[in-house]
């Protein structure tokens, strides 16, 4: 019943897609509206940017939306944008993007599409992903026809080094087929689409029946339990039929028919097809998944490793991650943790917390800190200088959270800036100069006590218990508060210049000379927010609280271009201007 069901659910999908193949040759479909107009079907918007990005020409239509050309304003990159509309999409169909997104971030291989960023607003989701400018490796079949042994070799080889590296990540992707092979400028394959992919722990298997059905194995026709490392061989070994032939071993113009040919898994050799790589093929698309050809059987036999001048498919970069302890709850990141929620089989989340807390290794353990160290290697923070754009609800880049420090430990609150430590004169000092201060007799205190002196200083307020800093570059850095697993707040970016100044010796601090850190802040001209005395505090002033402080450091009445702070007011500062 579960097989008829499938079968006629099938049916309607195909029916409405227009998908009719003939009996035995590949037929080109017309599945991507190649209209570079910057709507979609239903005649909705999309905003002209996304991040640095300007859309271009509609690349193709998939089933959560198009994906669009995108091209870098500065560098004139391009990269392809997959628009996901969230409000035409039921709550499963975007559990699942937010999967192939996770998965998407625990897979770096060659020969597998790459995510870049992940830009969002209230509408939609764009996933900037790699762009090829080869096309699917479905048209090239169409177009080309067969292919000879030596150029299929080159595509299967290429297709098993990333399934491969997918599977050593317990990653089964289930919908392998040329449509979702793509190909780059030099015709090396890029695996695409992982939107039916699905993580494999351990020995357990997988339930949900999905995957086209000339590519689907006979056990997920029958809509039994089944192995995803298995299914994927089959879809490789129909692949694989497919490149020398030109054609699908079981095809017909009727569903049900099509699903009973694949269930009894009988076809037509051809020939041509050499004596080794027919005896391959049987081994991969075998009906009993028993029997089955593992990946390391199919890259040890004789078929595969031939051709002596053949070029050997791109490796990865070896990655080695250190799995290690995680104390409490508080030091895991709460970015990974909501990855490895999307990806499904993570949902009793209080299990999960105990094996990742757990002292001792497993597999939990293991994509958590594979996700992590892909975190750490490309953090996800916000675009700077951006042209103003004319958008109600622009793109926001995903970014990684504030709270959290590269290491995955949490941050503490107010001690950002605690690197240095200030004296009683006012000066910064390095803090490894704190040993030798302590031998000659003088005192120093960090930067927190030094601000927490301004009764109405917001680093001290208990009301704002989430605010934070982030460095983003030499001469800026951003303050932003982000309530516990809620939306930024607000974010403010702060420019300044930096002055070192070396001071001679005294004989009162006994020292061989310091060096003196001014910032000095660089105020908003555009707006109208020009440079403020260091006196009196004037409206336009960002924080008067801040001015005051200036007065008594510096007991100065001129005004001046620019406020020179201490160290010590540039937290202020950043944290006071929402």
């Amino acid at each position: 019943m579960r097989s008829e069901a499938l079968a006629a659910r099938l049916q309607r999908q195909e029916r409405r897609r227009g998908e009719r193949r003939g009996p035995h040759l590949l037929k080109q479909r017309v599945r991507f509206d190649m209209s570079s107009s910057g709507k979609d079907n239903s005649g909705a918007q999309h905003a002209n940017y996304v991040g640095p990005y300007r859309l271009e020409k509609t690349l193709g239509k998939g089933q959560t939306g198009l994906v669009k050309l995108g091209i870098h304003c500065v560098t004139c990159q391009k990269v392809a944008i997959k628009i996901v509309n969230r409000e035409k999409l039921s709550e499963s169909v975007l559990m699942k993007v937010e999967r192939e997104i996770a998965i998407l971030k625990l897979i770096e291989h060659p020969h597998v599409l790459k995510l870049h960023d992940v830009y969002e607003n209230k509408k939609y989701l764009y996933l900037v992903l790699e762009h090829v400018s080869g096309g699917e490796l479905f048209d090239y079949l169409v177009k080309k026809g067969r292919l000879t042994p030596k150029e299929a070799r080159k595509f299967f080889r290429q297709i098993m080094s990333a399934l491969d590296f997918c599977h050593s990540h317990s990653i089964c992707h289930r919908d392998l087929k040329p449509e979702n092979l793509l190909l780059d400028e030099k015709n090396n394959i890029r695996i695409a689409d992982f939107g039916m992919a699905s993580l494999q722990v351990g020995d357990s298997l997988l339930e949900t029946s999905c995957g086209s059905p000339h590519y689907a194995c006979p056990e997920v026709i029958r809509g039994e339990k089944y192995d995803g490392r298995k299914a994927d061989v089959w879809s490789c070994g129909v692949i694989l039929f497919a490149l020398l032939v030109g054609a699908l071993p079981f095809d017909d113009d009727n569903l049900r028919n099509l699903l009973e040919k694949v269930k009894l898994g009988v076809f037509h050799m051809p020939h041509f097809i050499p004596p080794d790589c027919q005896n391959l093929l049987r081994g991969m698309i075998e009906v009993d998944a028993g029997k089955r050809l593992t990946l390391e059987q199919i890259q040890k036999h004789t078929w595969y490793i031939g051709g002596k001048n053949e070029p050997e498919p791109e490796q990865p970069v070896p990655r080695k991650v250190t799995i290690r302890s995680l104390p409490s709850a508080d030091d895991i990141d709460p970015d990974v943790l909501d990855s490895m929620h999307s990806l499904g089989c993570f949902r009793d989340k209080n299990k999960l917390m105990k094996d990742l807390l757990s002292d001792d290794d497993n597999q939990e353990k293991m994509i958590y800190f594979l996700l992590l160290d892909r975190k750490e290697r490309y953090p996800s923070q916000e675009d700077q200088n951006l042209p103003p754009r004319n958008e109600i609800d622009p793109p926001k880049k995903r970014v990684d959270s504030p709270m959290l420090n590269r290491h995955g430990k949490r941050r503490p609150e107010r001690k950002s800036m605690e690197v240095l430590s200030v004296t009683d004169g006012g000066s910064p000092v390095p803090a490894r100069r704190a040993i030798d201060m302590t031998q000659h007799g003088q005192r120093s205190r960090s930067i927190s006590g030094a601000s927490s002196g301004l009764s109405t200083s917001p680093l001290s307020s208990p009301r704002i218990p989430s605010l934070s800093h982030s460095v983003i570059s030499q001469t800026s850095f951003r303050a932003e508060y982000k309530s516990t697993a809620g939306p930024t707040v607000f974010q403010k970016p702060v420019k300044f210049q930096v002055d070192i100044t070396y001071t001679e010796s005294t004989a009162a601090t006994k020292e061989n000379g310091i060096y003196s850190v001014t910032f000095t802040l660089l105020s908003d001209e555009k707006n109208g927010q020009g440079p403020y005395p260091s006196g009196t505090p004037s409206k336009r002033c960002p924080s008067p609280m801040l001015a005051r402080r200036h007065e008594a450091e510096h007991n100065d009445t001129k005004c001046r271009d620019r406020a020179k702070l201490s160290l010590a007011s540039v937290g202020t500062q950043e944290e006071s201007s929402p």
